[in-house]
């Protein structure tokens, strides 16, 4: 859990995460979800056996399955006057960040975030994000999955 407390004027923060399990072949993906998706260890961590060029411990990051090709991505954009509704494949097992930049190249940086924070879980697939534009012209968006304390 993680709370915020004051009182007297003095302020603390504490926060605590939860223990995804042993991670014994040492890849960054846990064994328990590792058994889950692949029924063993060796098959995930260091090679992409969905072809999909997705790295496992990130499937495993974003909860997608890591033998069938499914990742997260943004499926669709669309713009009315003054708002783009961005959508992306979600699970119900994580949150989101949606941010968005206008600096090119891409890599440059300047991500902002535009969802208003931490996103979901989402109880539907594709989830979505309406971002009211502010002048921009053109805008460059991008997801990430974010495990939640609750994980």
């Amino acid at each position: 859990m993680g709370w915020i407390g004051f009182s007297n004027a003095l302020a603390f923060v504490q926060t605590d995460s939860l223990d995804p399990g042993p991670d014994t072949d040492h890849d960054g993906i846990p064994d328990p979800w590792e058994m889950q998706r692949a029924g063993n260890l060796p098959t995930l961590g260091g090679s992409y056996p969905d072809g999909d060029d997705a790295p496992d411990v990130d499937e495993y990051g974003a909860d997608t399955d890591p033998l069938t090709g499914e990742h997260l991505e943004i499926v669709s954009l669309t713009e009315t006057t003054g708002t783009n509704t961005v959508a992306w494949t979600a699970r119900p097992t994580r949150q989101y960040r949606l941010e968005a930049t206008n600096a090119m190249p891409l890599a440059a940086g300047g991500w902002e975030d535009v969802g208003g924070g931490l996103l979901g879980p989402s109880a539907a697939n594709p989830a979505e994000a309406a971002i009211p534009l502010a002048g921009a012209t053109s805008k460059f968006y991008r997801v990430k999955a974010v495990l939640p304390l609750s994980e």
